[in-house]
């Protein structure tokens, strides 16, 4: 099958967040860029299926997905990317079978997934904080570059098993948690409370879906995402900071 221009640019994307999140050592901070949702984006104006049940039912697994990868790797001690391979072979199994499974557009389904997801966000707020190691990536950028990018375009032969879950299966998710081996629980206690603006994003998506363009929808629906996110983000990062100046 010939390369698609989606594939190619989500490709690229990934390739530049990846770098990114590499190079950054704070996991704090590698933590928000992987909770923003820009792969989601573009696989939504992509896809052109409309915001239903998969969609919200996508980012709830996502938090399964690094749980998961968590559990694989620091309690039963598989190697990252053997935990990482494991535990994306599950969401796929498991994701393609419930979307199949579900209708194709039901808004109590809807709203109520939103609603559970929303719940386990305030949750994972409540998570105890731990300080985790932070780090870089060793390999050069000239390097880890062109190797996700060939990577990502292997992987996106699956977005043909997984219709509407094309959107949030954890793409960026499988390079990320090797990039955060070392802070694997402060990644999944961020996205868990972070994600809250992953469903305040399709619940706006799904308001304004059917009386504007997809393009259209998608600016609206980032503008209230992008604020919880940085908001939260501040919180994060400014409470820490002050916590320092105020020791002797």
């Amino acid at each position: 099958m010939p390369i698609q221009p989606f594939d190619l640019a989500m490709a690229g994307v990934l390739t530049v967040l990846v770098t990114a999140i590499s190079r950054i050592h704070c996991p704090v901070w590698k933590s928000f860029i992987y909770s923003c949702p820009i792969p989601f984006s573009l696989a939504f104006l992509v896809s052109g299926r409309p915001v239903g049940p998969g969609h919200v039912l996508g980012i709830a697994l996502n938090n399964l997905f690094l749980w998961g990868v968590w559990f694989m790797h620091k309690r039963k001690g598989l190697h990252i990317l053997v935990a990482d391979v494991v535990v994306a072979a599950l969401y796929v199994s498991l994701m393609t079978w419930t979307i199949r499974q579900l209708p194709e557009d039901s808004s109590p389904l809807f709203y109520l997934f939103a609603g559970l997801g929303v719940a386990y966000s305030a949750f994972a707020r409540r998570f105890p904080e731990v300080r985790e190691e932070g780090a870089t990536s060793p390999m050069p950028v000239w390097k880890k570059a062109p190797l996700v990018f060939v990577l990502a375009l292997n992987l996106f032969a699956l977005k043909n098993f997984l219709l509407a879950a094309v959107c949030t299966f954890p793409y960026l998710g499988v390079f990320t948690v090797v990039e955060c081996r070392r802070s694997l629980y402060t990644l999944l206690r961020r996205f868990g409370y972070l994600s809250v603006a992953f469903y305040v994003l399709v619940v706006v998506l799904r308001w304004c879906q059917d009386s504007m363009p997809p393009w259209a929808a998608l600016l609206v629906a980032w503008v209230p995402a992008l604020a919880i996110l940085a908001l939260l983000q501040l919180r994060a990062t400014v409470r820490p900071a002050e916590a320092a100046a105020g020791e002797p």
